[in-house]
């Protein structure tokens, strides 16, 4: 209790005052908690997987020990091994395989219990330097050439903690709130208002530039991308009114993540933005389907179109049906499928594409590896949930150190061990050869590479191909022996250039080890903890009952002086 004294007039005033005072205080920490709040509501799950490295009395990697033990229900003791990296820029050219001339297994694991908690005594003390190809860190790309449309739902994007909106920030966002200069546009199907009002905060809060809207009628998914091309093109004519010329107009999937903006740009560098160019993206051999001898693509899920050839998807006669026929006209057909099939009916354009891990042109391959795991550099990554299990904002958390063209790429180190950064580790205890694949057939490369060229040309080649008839003529037979390639559809144009791409092949026999990518963390001096795990196995009572645990830590270069 407060006792004031003096004369009672004073008294009075002073009260006044101090209730004033009071009042204010309160209704200034009332609107901070608020804001607070929101921010927490907005912005606080956002965060969760870049989550930094606690600190604490015992060393960092105590710390992460033992979250990583608590979040995952690691077994009693665990195998735990770390390695400090060093991203070293050195080439602009992606090598398919960077041998590493030391042995991963030059750093022994501790055997330790993180039920302990303190007192483990581990502590990253050795060092690596690893090469990685020169590109831009997360955020530092320029991508206002893009406008991208995607259609999903409330209850697709609020999922998993809005796992869909933290992917779309690694590609459309520099990491801090701030757009790279790509535009997003999204059309829920059927959001309420305040689901609408939520999902545009949470978007608005990664610092995405967007624009959201909602669908008034049940829609099928192939009249909301229809629909979407429309928003695109007049989104668009907005945009160039307020000096934001965009060059290149996506219509993706809402599982479709780029993991480098600047490496799609540069692949898309040879066409001409203002002519009409319609082009897909497929990343795997399942985004293509084989029909009899005819193999053929939609897209894969994401298809970019220049203004001009954006322009005129909204005027085609497939999508001026009547209104009582539309429905079923719409619901008969994925979306992509029927922008593939009105297009090719309708306009001269032929489908361009840009194949990613897969080309109906590869050799075929003798290797079991996973596509994430071939060492070619990703133009996308499509349902990467359900195909490959990843999380695709841990696994991608790593270009904020050793820029966007580090991210899954493939190392070979002495001892057998192979890293793909953001992916897997894997230990091939037999050993491994390196196959360098083919590109294209000798014969392909006549059609292609002579094309036009005069008969003194075309019978030269002719006659090497002779010569290697009769220097292998067994190799030939067996080519002859094996099922021919099938066909590619029609108006489909593949615009891969094999002989340029780098491609080794791992080749193994006996056994093959996997530790998985798990989590991954930022800490207080920027770096970035990656964890990759192999679990026990459980159901063989005679093998190791541990877990085991590896940890890259990447720093940035500037800690190693």
């Amino acid at each position: 209790m407060v006792t004031l004294r003096g004369p009672p007039s004073l008294h009075s005033r002073f009260s006044h005052i101090i209730m004033i005072v009071v009042i204010l205080v309160l209704f200034i920490h009332t609107i901070r908690m608020a804001n607070q709040q929101q921010q927490q509501r907005v912005k606080g799950p956002l965060l969760k997987d870049a989550e930094m490295i606690p600190e604490g009395t015992t060393s960092p990697e105590e710390l992460y020990l033992s979250r990583l033990a608590h979040d995952l229900g690691l077994s009693t003791e665990v195998s735990w091994r770390t390695w400090r990296i060093v991203p070293s820029e050195q080439s602009e050219h992606w090598p398919s395989l960077t041998k590493v001339n030391l042995d991963f297994e030059g750093v022994a694991p501790n055997i330790v219990n993180p039920g302990m908690g303190e007192h483990m005594d581990l502590y990253a003390r050795k060092r690596m330097e690893l090469p990685v190809p020169v590109s831009p860190l997360l955020g530092k790309t320029d991508a206002s050439d893009f406008l991208f449309g995607v259609s999903t739902t409330y209850a697709r994007l609020r999922d998993r903690d809005y796992a869909m909106i933290k992917a779309w920030s690694r590609w459309l966002t520099d990491g801090h709130h701030h757009s790279n200069g790509a535009s997003l546009v999204v059309v829920l199907n059927q959001a309420r208002a305040g689901e609408l009002n939520e999902i545009d905060e949470m978007l608005q809060a990664t610092g995405i530039d967007c624009w959201v809207t909602t669908t008034e009628e049940p829609m099928s998914m192939a009249r909301r991308y229809f629909e979407l091309s429309r928003i695109l093109k007049t989104f668009a004519a907005n945009l160039a009114a307020n000096g934001q010329d965009k060059r290149w107009f996506g219509l993706v999937e809402d599982d479709v993540f780029f993991p480098s903006l600047s490496h799609l740009r540069d692949r898309l560098f040879s066409y001409n933005t203002d002519g009409r160019y319609y082009i897909g993206l497929p990343s795997e051999q399942l985004d293509w389907e084989t029909q009899g001898n005819t193999i053929t693509t939609y897209g894969g899920g994401a298809i970019l179109l220049t203004r001009t050839a954006i322009s005129e998807v909204p005027n085609l006669p497939c999508f001026q049906t009547k209104k009582s026929s539309s429905s079923s006209f719409f619901q008969s057909k994925r979306w992509d499928e029927l922008l593939y099939d009105c297009l090719l009916e309708h306009t001269d354009m032929d489908m361009h594409v840009l194949p990613g891990f897969f080309s109906p042109n590869d050799e075929p391959s003798e290797s079991e590896t996973d596509s994430y795991e071939t060492g070619l550099q990703p133009l996308l990554l499509r349902r990467y949930t359900e195909r490959h299990l990843l999380n695709i904002n841990k696994a991608h958390l790593v270009t904020s150190v050793c820029g966007e063209s580090c991210f899954m790429q493939r190392y070979l180190f002495k001892d057998n061990w192979v890293l793909v950064n953001g992916v897997s580790l894997t230990r091939y205890p037999d050993g491994v050869q390196v196959s360098q694949r083919p590109g294209p057939s000798l014969e392909k490369r006549t059609l292609e590479d002579h094309d036009g060229d005069s008969d003194e040309t075309h019978d030269e080649v002719l006659v090497e191909e002779e010569e290697l008839a009769e220097q292998a003529p067994e190799e030939e037979e067996e080519k002859k022996k094996k099922k021919k390639k099938p066909k590619m559809s029609r108006r489909v144009i593949v615009d891969d250039d094999l002989n340029s791409v780098d491609r080794a092949e791992l080749l193994w026999t006996g056994r093959k080890d996997v530790w998985r990518l798990v989590d991954s963390a930022m800490a207080k001096d920027r770096a970035v903890w990656q964890a990759y795990v192999k679990r026990a196995n459980r159901n063989d009572p005679s093998s190791d009952q541990r877990d085991s645990v590896i940890v890259l830590i990447w720093e940035h270069a500037k800690a190693m002086v």
